[in-house]
């Protein structure tokens, strides 16, 4: 910050002017920290498009629309909102030159706790060319609540003293943003993991930024494919933050990567709180709030654009116990990381252990095995290759003496094998009709155009599909799903040690199951195998579409 402007901001600040921001820090301050909850609210927006070469119109019709539902949050007690990545529309670019229109200069946070704090972007005259970080600083200011939101931060650099400076001498980084309640940026983050922008946006090494609010919770900030990586999660994780504010863009794949499953799974196998926005198209729909798993407000639809907010209290799962000794060495460029002392306010295990009968019941002999349709197979449209076994179920012409028999399936490709015990419902016969479904079983290296970083996923999935032509099953979004099953019971082996597991189970339109801690994981050895095993603990009466052990290689 230029020293004589400084002076000259603070000279300028009139009697008036203290006295009002005196006035709302003493409104904020009175925040209520001991509620055992806060108030969060998600978007999920489809921007407008721009209509020609210059987006600035689309810019501002798109914060006219951020604003409006900065007031319904406000209207709706919400103390914190977050908003999609990309929020104004940036991803309608297609070069560094094109989304420079959405970049601005973003500043490095000021902490309650500096000993200067100058005008917030919303009073600075500085910003008036700064339309974004501008109305979002007043967004939040004027309705009194943290905002959240992402937008292209554009950092002059010198080719001479940086050999990784670009050759247009320009940094342009995909930005999460916080905003306190009277408009100040208290975090930043640079998203770390780049998917398809490569070619527009440049990559940050991942740094954990938190930031502190005056309801007493520690938030971590990450985007969008950032979810699929060790850090900067785990590094805030480990520092015991619990809660977690994520702007994506995502493209749902049915029927593995579809955004609410992996959300919720997120959410569960962490034990966290996850606030997660989303844009409103229906090519990537799907977000909300969730807490250790359970979806506290969540929003799915794959057919209409929307812009609309999900809504929910959130149980506190964390405290700051010194809010007042914030230190700020964590982060990079003196990002705000308030390193305050957090302390759990509940115990739990972050994977419930499966009772172990369970397990031998699955492994027992007993039951069918249904070994004759083994056939190559892909899903969604990633076209990621694997292999599945199939089995159809007639639930038209259901015999309940026979069809209600334990069945097997097994499933194996490259390293992974996989293995499913299920018995369908009785309630079956109320359905109707023949439905398809594949155990897949698969262990690849998945890498995308414009994205430096690649993914390890190995993962058994039990899906609802349907067959191609050519002998080939294709599973993707097929909402026809009918068969409800009475037991499932999932088991790998061949995941790599550093495998992360995250369970997921769909109903039927890819809906999230309301009731995730009937789900549960167990790991144990045998001899030098590491073997895992998803269990339903109770029937579920829902159709099924998906029942997922997704495991994420920690490359």
């Amino acid at each position: 910050i230029n020293a004589e402007y400084m002076g000259q901001s603070i000279a300028n600040l009139t009697m008036m002017g203290l006295i009002c921001i005196l006035a709302l820090v003493a409104c904020v301050s009175s925040a209520p920290v001991d509620q055992d909850y806060y108030i969060a609210a998600t978007a999920q927006y489809l921007p407008f498009k721009p209509q020609g070469s210059d987006p600035s119109s689309a810019i501002a019709a798109n914060l006219e629309q951020f604003s409006s539902l900065a007031k319904e949050a406000q209207q709706n007690g919400v103390q914190i909102l977050v908003l999609n990545e990309g929020s104004v529309g940036m991803f309608y670019a297609s070069s560094r030159e094109t989304i420079r229109p959405y970049c601005e200069t973003v500043p490095s946070p000021m902490p309650p706790s500096s000993a200067i704090r100058i005008l917030p972007p919303c009073l600075d005259p500085r910003f008036n060319d700064s339309p974004q970080i501008k109305n979002f600083s007043c967004m939040a200011r004027e309705n009194k609540l943290v905002l959240v939101t992402d937008i292209c931060d554009i950092q002059k650099c010198d080719r001479e003293h940086d050999k990784n400076c670009p050759s247009d001498s320009f940094y342009q980084y995909n930005t999460q943003i916080a905003f306190d309640e009277l408009g100040y940026i208290v975090g930043k983050y640079h998203k770390s993991h780049l998917f398809g922008e490569s070619y527009m946006l440049d990559q940050a090494h991942p740094e954990p930024v938190m930031f502190h609010t005056s309801f007493g919770v520690t938030f971590g900030m990450f985007i969008c494919f950032d979810i699929d990586f060790v850090d900067p999660f785990m590094t805030l994780y480990n520092k015991g933050i619990r809660d977690y504010v994520f702007s994506s863009w995502w493209f749902n794949t049915p029927p593995l990567f579809v955004a609410v499953q992996i959300q919720q799974a997120f959410s569960r196998t962490h034990q966290i709180n996850l606030l997660a926005s989303n844009m409103g198209d229906p090519a990537g729909s799907g977000g909300g709030v969730y807490s250790r798993g359970q979806p506290l407000s969540v929003f799915f639809d794959p057919t209409a654009d929307v812009q609309r907010l999900t809504i929910s209290k959130v149980p506190k799962l964390t405290r700051t116990l010194s809010s007042s000794n914030n230190n700020n060495n964590d982060n990079n460029n003196n990002n705000n990381n308030n390193n305050n002392n957090i302390q759990s306010l509940t115990t739990f295990p972050l994977l419930p252990m499966l009772p172990r009968p369970v397990i031998r019941a699955f492994t027992a002999v007993g039951g069918s095995n249904n070994m004759d349709r083994v056939v190559p197979c892909t899903l969604g449209s990633l076209d990621f290759a694997g292999n599945c076994s199939i089995i159809d179920v007639d639930t038209s012409n259901f015999n309940n003496s026979q069809d209600l028999q334990g069945q097997f399936l097994h499933a194996s490709f490259n390293n992974i094998s996989c293995s499913l015990y299920y018995e369908l419902a009785d309630n079956n016969t109320k359905t109707g009709g023949i439905e398809t479904y594949a155990l897949y079983a698969a262990d690849f290296v998945a890498s995308f155009p414009g994205t430096p970083h690649s993914i390890h996923p190995q993962l058994c999935a039990f899906v609802h599909c349907h067959h191609t032509n050519e002998g080939v099953a294709k599973c993707d979004f097929n909402p026809s799903a009918k068969a409800q099953f009475a037991t499932l019971a999932l088991t790998s082996t061949g995941m790599d040690s550093r495998t992360t597991i995250y369970p997921m189970y769909a109903l039927d339109d890819a809906a999230v199951l309301q009731s995730p801690e009937t789900i549960m994981v167990h790991e144990q050895m045998e001899g030098e195998q590491r073997k895992y095993a998803m269990v339903t603990l109770k029937p579920n009466e829902e159709k099924l579409f998906s029942y997922v052990m997704y495991g994420l290689l920690d490359n």
